[in-house]
């Protein structure tokens, strides 16, 4: 009786046996002869060759070279992962150069095209692209992205998914990874037909980007030479990108945020996803993710309406878990608070001392008439919600106050919003003034007020709340007068607010967290937390304090129109302080504050402490 051998086996029962085993096992089985060799060499320990890791120098690439050379394993590589160390310590740290990287990039082709010509399932390969190590920075994604692209270009290698620095982090603060957007306008450059050919079959697009950064030092340097021109270019090339993927089935988007100080170059590049959504067709797209976007609502709509029906796409606007994700964030020029009196008043300044008699230039043009002594008339809920509304129309504002000191800066013949905070910081003096802005959809007012003096901001919802650095910069450093900082205006200045009988109060108007009408839920809680602090422990200990948490209603389109919601409560979305040298009898200050159609004044008792969480709705 014969008894089997190892090499007589059937093929079934060796790729049984193989499953059994780990790679090392499986390998030393592989040594026992040749029969057992190609026997072991089926779907369970091609498994173990099908992705494949590879740090970019010049060993690495000589030898990937080589295991794709006709007949050798290196063939059935389906997934190949491309990354560069950046820690300068770390063994093997390629050198920097021109050289150096033309070397890898011919090497590397080279392989690329082995497996296009010679690849048992069809040369298509799903590449990602990582950075390892310490000190991250973009230089480093720069490279290995150049690198890559010169390669497909050169080999023409059919790609099946590429994944360029994103879904390997978690992208948040402190673990960021990402590619400027400059850079893609330099692999486009050398040329689009032969990435076509690379990309024309690609189903998945995997993309991290942001600001080009190379020479700048965050934190310290906040202008970027960035022109519009530039930024421009890079965003077209951008789309440019996308369209060279006509079969793209999922696109997974990430932008990663500097703080720097705004202009066209910086907006331009940072709302690529608009250009992107009159720019691109997605015929075939099934699924999409964008994380950290700044995408206009009209954008918004306009990508919707070419993806197909059942496409199943999410976003957020950054990872800060408090955003609100079912209605857009307020923002410059896509939301009400850039639509406020027709005529604009000068910026803010911050007089010399108690007695001022800062005329605003509005006021000097009021009839001498309505600039009689007069004090604060009591008014009833219904007429303070007819009130409101009138001072921010120009033929219906008080003439007594004059026209609003904005909280909101314009450009552009005062038609169009900038992105900056603003603050208007004023002395009691003997002239009336009203401060304050309409359109609050998500926004935040802060009012502090004394016998002496007020100081109201206005801090935009998406710029300045999404992104803990920009809150850092655009809100707490910003008031506080500390570096860096970003806002158009005054800092707090405490010496108006700090005396023992300046009867001081701090007044917050928030967004209440979406889905629910519970007065106490702010959208941003932590923070909210930290603005409070500042104000009532480190700047103004002991100042009492109360938040309005506003409900935000945006506009809505239907059937291709704009419509207000809550066009029957004109009232609403409204901020506006008005001070009266006359209030309470000739020579008698006095100021009141209206957050929407809430009411305080200076003969209200100062808030409680529970004040400081929420003061609840009106009837």
């Amino acid at each position: 009786m014969a008894f089997p051998t190892l090499e007589g086996l059937p093929v079934e029962l060796i790729e049984g046996i193989v499953s059994l085993l780990d790679f090392q096992d499986i390998c030393a089985l592989r040594l026992a002869g040749r029969t057992v060799s190609v026997k072991s060499s089926n779907v369970t320990f091609r498994t173990y060759l099908s992705s494949k890791k590879l740090q970019i120098t010049q060993a690495s690439l000589e030898q990937f070279v080589r295991v794709t050379q006709p007949g050798r394993l290196g063939l059935w590589l389906q997934r190949l992962i491309l990354c560069d160390i950046v820690d300068p310590e770390a063994e093997g740290a390629d050198t920097e150069g021109p050289d150096a990287t033309f070397q890898a990039t011919q090497l590397l082709a080279q392989a690329m095209e082995n497996i296009r010509d010679r690849s048992p399932h069809g040369g298509q390969l799903s590449l990602s692209l990582q950075i390892n190590g310490r000190n991250f920075n973009r230089e480093a994604s720069a490279k290995v992205f150049q690198v890559v692209m010169s390669a497909l270009g050169s080999s023409k290698l059919p790609v099946q998914s590429f994944d360029v620095f994103a879904d390997a982090y978690d992208h948040t603060r402190g673990n960021w990874c990402s590619l400027g957007l400059s850079e893609l306008t330099t692999a486009l450059s050398r040329g689009t037909a032969d990435l076509s050919t690379s990309f024309r079959s690609c189903k998945k697009l995997c993309l991290s980007l942001g600001h080009n950064i190379r020479g700048v030092k965050l934190g310290k340097d906040t202008q970027l030479p960035l022109t519009y021109d530039e930024a421009r270019q890079n965003t077209r090339s951008f789309c440019d990108l996308l369209n060279l993927c006509p079969t793209l089935e999922e696109l997974h988007f990430v932008w990663e945020y500097d703080d720097f100080a705004q202009s066209d170059g910086i907006m331009e590049e940072s709302r690529v996803l608009d250009r992107m959504a009159t720019s691109c067709e997605f015929p075939n797209l099934k699924k999409c993710t964008w994380k950290g976007v700044r995408m206009s609502e009209t954008a918004l709509l306009t990508f919707f309406r070419k993806v197909p029906g059942d496409s199943q796409c999410g976003a957020s606007y950054s990872s800060n878990p408090d955003v609100p994700l079912c209605r857009p964030l307020c923002a410059p020029s896509q939301s009400g608070c850039s639509n406020g009196p027709k005529k604009r008043n000068s910026y803010p300044n911050d007089t010399a001392n108690d007695d001022d008699d800062d005329d605003h230039a509005a006021q000097r043009s009021v009839p001498k008439a309505a600039l009689d002594r007069r004090a604060f008339q009591n008014m009833d809920l219904a007429e303070i919600r007819e009130y409101i509304p009138q001072q921010t129309d120009e033929d219906t504002v008080d003439p007594y106050y004059g026209e609003l000191l904005p909280i909101i800066e314009f450009e552009d013949g005062n038609v169009i919003s900038t992105d900056a905070s603003l603050a208007q910081q004023k002395r009691f003096g003997k002239t009336a003034f009203q401060i304050g802005t309409a359109g609050l959809e998500g926004c935040t007012v802060v009012t502090v007020v004394s016998k002496r003096g007020v100081y109201m901001a206005h801090y935009w919802e998406e710029e300045s709340w999404v992104n803990p650095n920009a809150f850092t910069m655009r809100i707490i450093n910003f008031i506080a007068n500390r570096d860096p900082q970003q806002g158009v205006g005054p800092a707090l200045n405490t010496a108006l607010f700090n005396r023992r009988n300046d009867d001081t109060r701090i007044y917050i108007m928030h967004p209440r967290a979406e889905g629910t009408r519970l007065y106490t839920s702010p959208t941003y809680e932590d923070e909210l937390a930290q603005l409070k602090s500042l104000l009532n422990e480190d700047l103004l200990p002991g100042a009492p304090t109360a938040t309005w948490m506003y409900i935000a209603v945006p506009w809505r389109k239907r059937n291709g129109q704009w419509y207000d919601p809550i066009a029957n409560q004109p009232w609403r979305r409204h901020a506006i302080f008005q001070y009266d040298p006359n209030a309470h009898g000739p020579g008698n200050k006095g100021w009141r504050l209206f957050y929407e159609d809430h009411y305080f004044d200076d003969t209200n008792p100062p808030p409680g402490p529970e004040s400081a969480n929420g003061i609840p709705d009106l009837p």
